[in-house]
């Protein structure tokens, strides 16, 4: 019996400190715009203090990877630095198409962060809305 109050207890201990480090959602909303542009973060990671909630794209560059005719592949990045200072986290958006313009815009994306961010990380999917607004939402970890 003892054995089993103890495995019990231990059971509970492992299951508590997992559930700190569970991925917290996250939505991060800016114009289709040139920097400097005011983005909205919303979602758990808010929630929880994680990431702050108003932020500025600060800069913007891409990649290009690879691509021919109509068929092309490039990463958006973009330097997102919060309003209030605590750093900043860089999203790297995969642009992976057959023909351009495409019939729907979405892709991949993943994030790091800086400064009080610097152990986020994250990943998710990218949208448009009927808005013009980018959606980076998925789910990050500190």
């Amino acid at each position: 019996m003892r054995r089993l109050t103890l495995l019990s207890a231990l059971v509970v201990a492992i299951a508590a400190g997992c559930s700190s480090s569970e991925p917290l959602t996250i939505d991060i909303a800016r114009p289709d715009a040139p920097p400097p542009s005011p983005v909205a973060i919303t979602g758990t990671a808010v929630d929880e203090g994680v990431v702050c909630a108003n932020a500025t794209v600060n800069d913007y560059w891409q990649d290009y990877v690879e691509g021919e005719d109509d068929e092309w592949i490039m990463v958006n990045y973009f330097e997102v630095v919060c309003d209030d200072g605590s750093g900043s986290i860089t999203i790297g958006e995969l642009l992976d198409f057959e023909e351009f313009p495409p019939a729907t815009w979405e892709g991949a994306w993943t994030l790091e962060g800086s400064g009080d961010y610097e152990s986020l990380i994250g990943s998710g999917e990218w949208s448009t809305d009927d808005e013009g607004m980018w959606h980076d939402v998925g789910e990050v970890e500190s």
